[in-house]
């Protein structure tokens, strides 16, 4: 779902929300608005008046509000597009609040600063991370095939236009802002766990050797998933998906195939 989207679909729910507690006489762009924390003028981008809006509501009677979560989800949203478009350095809690068509006093209402907004991109990855590892688990293929699907999400990550600058521009502030590095160990952390239990229940097969150290070959695993897609930016006139994975894949599982 793009950002308009979700504008357009959150005035949607707040709206179907007003007409189920108060009725269509207490529907006012007003209230919607103070209820969106949007602008009139953000209103009036997507409806040109309140009949319009009532038109779209009686032919989705059943807006499902849970596709658009919250406000938060759409600043966060529109921080990602600006940031991976200016840098992180370039953009401001204003510039943010003028893409959504909010005033920026609503902005601090969710976010008290730039660096916490970060934070919770960072912490939008971690739960990407956690569904991955969801999925792999309940999944029955063979855990040599989950290791190699491992790498490939690195490099789909890196992959995608939008998330090369934010990226990089995270890998940067490292050491410089706590709560991106507080982010950063906590996605190392949970991805080396997530890869060593796949490399446990490669032992439990008797498909990997019982003596290999999982801990020590995952964080390995982790720091090549990293590289290639590292490498992937840096050259990307290489096709490393086909180039150069099949040979990183390999010399991971040489040590941990049982022969």
């Amino acid at each position: 779902m793009n950002k308009d989207e979700m504008i357009k679909n959150k005035i949607l729910a707040a709206s179907k929300e007003i007409v189920d507690a108060y009725g269509t006489g207490k529907l006012t762009i007003s209230r919607i608005c103070e209820k969106c924390s949007i602008s009139r003028s953000t209103f009036y981008k997507y409806f040109s008046t309140k009949e319009e809006l009532i038109g779209h509501l009686s032919q989705k009677p059943h807006i499902p509000v849970q596709n658009i979560r919250c406000m938060r989800d759409l600043i966060l949203f529109t921080a990602v597009e600006l940031i991976s478009k200016k840098g992180f350095d370039n953009v401001s809690m204003n510039d943010i609040a003028k893409e959504i068509g909010i005033n920026r006093t609503s902005l601090y209402s969710y976010f008290s600063s730039i660096s916490e907004i970060a934070k919770s991109i960072i912490a939008l990855e971690f739960e990407s991370r956690k569904e991955l590892e969801r999925i792999t688990a309940a999944s029955k293929i063979d855990p040599l095939i989950k290791i190699e699907r491992y790498l490939d999400y690195h490099l789909n990550l890196l992959s995608k236009k939008n998330n090369q600058r934010l990226i990089i521009d995270m890998l940067e502030g490292y050491y410089k802002n706590e709560a991106i590095r507080e982010g950063f160990e906590s996605i190392e952390s949970q991805s080396i766990r997530h890869i060593a239990k796949v490399i446990e229940d490669g032992k439990k097969d008797n498909i990997f050797l019982p003596e290999v150290d999982s801990k020590q070959y995952a964080t390995l695993a982790y720091i090549f998933g990293y590289g290639l897609a590292m490498y992937c930016y840096l050259h990307q006139e290489c096709d490393v998906k086909n180039e150069l994975k099949q040979p990183v894949l390999n010399f991971l599982l040489d040590g941990l195939i049982k022969k």
